[in-house]
């Protein structure tokens, strides 16, 4: 199918030292848009309802290719897409409204790794489980990560990565309880024979979770026993582990763990400043010692570090919420504000990036724009999809925050979106899309309809 191009606002910038030349296309062969220009004056309650048409979109380490999880009436599809040959696969199908996806990664370049929830019984208890696929990125050998004989304990949660080994593409380090239920080992799985090859780390008693560090050494272990947290803390090369902190859940006092740096005693922790979670770094040899690195003065800032793929520095944190990318290296803020510069009406979200860091996924949101998700390769951003295809400036009248209370008196901030045609007094029915708490990280201005709020979105539809 041809592509189709559009002038978007072309214009010179900095994009990490380089010439930017910000052109963006529409991309007809990868997720076409549902509806045309023409929209009915007033659209069913399933348009403005509906859940995201895309989600989880993950760039391949080499850039060549993008994998993501695709919403088609009522069937969630695993795609992938080459970039270079702009062919379009279908990797894995699923029509079992009981089995959902979670999330897709790329294991290597030719290689994905698909995260697959699930509820099931056991012993008249519905309880929530995951497990995860590996399959190609042409949709061939799709196959379960671990391979279970029949009799053997299955544990609950199969999709917990420890790390993603760059320098050794056909293994990665699971977290799994086959030999204590709910005491995780470490294994290195062989993603081609789908064994647990070697124990890199053995199971310890009432430790939930392991980290590594940059050079894919276990470091850290994490201590639960009711409400008793504790942090293990293991020296590079030793066996020993030792307490680091000990805190109570839901405590004021309580840490977080995100990673470490790419120098092996230095780690980045989310704990309390000034009433909000923000990042802080620390040198373990020294923990009282802590250093403020990010921080929001409103929300709390919470997800994962996020790593520069050509130097190995921590740039910045990725959001829990949205996968979004909190950039504080001042080089990546220049490249941040660029793109900023190019979508002046909508807020810019970078999601993923490439080892050349050249090629990478941006997702706009705003007040008419219910999310868009583009491709940047050097000084061409192109469109990819949207998050709510049937929805666009033809029936979106913007959005206004409000406040309203809580049962207990907390006063919550959202955003009301109502439909274009609808008078301002005008009384709607009312859809409410609730998430989480005061959690930061660049919440996208959704506006998809009828009325939406947002911190929990709401839309009025008739």
């Amino acid at each position: 199918m041809p592509i189709t191009a559009t002038k978007y606002n072309m214009k010179h910038t900095s994009l990490l030292g380089h010439s930017l030349l910000i052109l963006t296309t529409l991309l007809c062969f990868a997720i076409p848009d549902l509806l045309a220009a023409q929209h009915p004056e007033r659209l069913p309650l399933s348009t403005y309802a509906a859940l995201p048409r895309v989600k989880g979109i993950a760039l391949s380490p080499d850039g060549q290719r993008i994998a993501l999880i695709q919403s088609e009436s009522g069937i969630e599809l695993i795609v992938t897409m080459d970039l270079v040959s702009k062919q379009r696969q279908v990797v894995f199908t699923n029509s079992n409204s009981k089995v959902g996806y979670n999330w897709v990664k790329w294991a290597n370049n030719r290689e994905l790794l698909i995260s697959s929830r699930f509820m099931t019984n056991v012993q008249n208890t519905k309880i929530y489980g995951t497990t995860m696929l590996v399959a190609n990125a042409d949709g061939t050998n799709v196959r379960r990560i671990i391979k279970h004989r029949p009799g053997d304990w299955s544990p609950q949660y199969l999709d917990r990565i420890v790390d993603i080994l760059e320098n050794d593409p056909d293994h990665i380090l699971l977290s799994v309880d086959l030999a204590s239920p709910g005491e995780p080992q470490v294994c290195r799985v062989n993603l081609q024979r789908n064994t647990c090859g070697k124990v890199v780390q053995n199971f310890k008693r009432d430790i939930r979770r392991w980290l590594t560090d940059r050079q894919q050494e276990i470091r850290i272990g994490f201590y639960r026993k009711g409400a008793t947290n504790r942090v293990l803390y293991k020296a590079p090369g030793e066996r020993e582990f030792e307490p680091l902190w000990d805190f109570e859940s839901y405590s004021q006092d309580k840490i977080k763990i995100l990673g470490f740096d790419p120098d092996r005693y230095t780690l980045y922790i989310v704990t309390l400043h000034d009433g909000r979670d923000s990042i802080f770094k620390i040198d373990v040899r020294e923990p009282g010692d802590q250093k403020l690195i990010y921080a929001h003065p409103l929300y709390d800032v919470s997800g994962s570090l996020f790593y520069s793929a050509k130097s190995g520095a921590v740039i910045g944190i990725r959001s829990t919420m949205l996968g979004g990318i909190s950039f504080w290296d001042p080089s990546y803020k220049a490249f941040e504000r660029a793109l900023k510069n190019t979508f002046k009406d909508r807020q810019v979200l970078v999601l993923d990036m490439d080892r050349t860091e050249q090629t990478y996924i941006v997702m706009t949101s705003g007040t008419k724009d219910p999310g868009t998700f583009y491709l940047g390769q050097g000084t061409t951003v192109t469109r990819l999809a949207r998050l709510y295809p049937g929805l666009d400036e033809s029936n979106i009248h913007g959005k206004k925050m409000v406040t309203y209370e809580a049962s207990d008196g907390t006063e919550i901030e959202g955003f009301l979106a109502r439909p274009s045609w609808a008078g301002s007094s005008e009384p709607l029915p009312t859809v409410i899309f609730p998430h989480g708490a005061r959690s930061l990280v660049t919440i996208p201005n959704l506006t998809t309809g009828q009325s939406s709020l947002q911190a929990g979105d709401i839309r009025c539809c008739r």
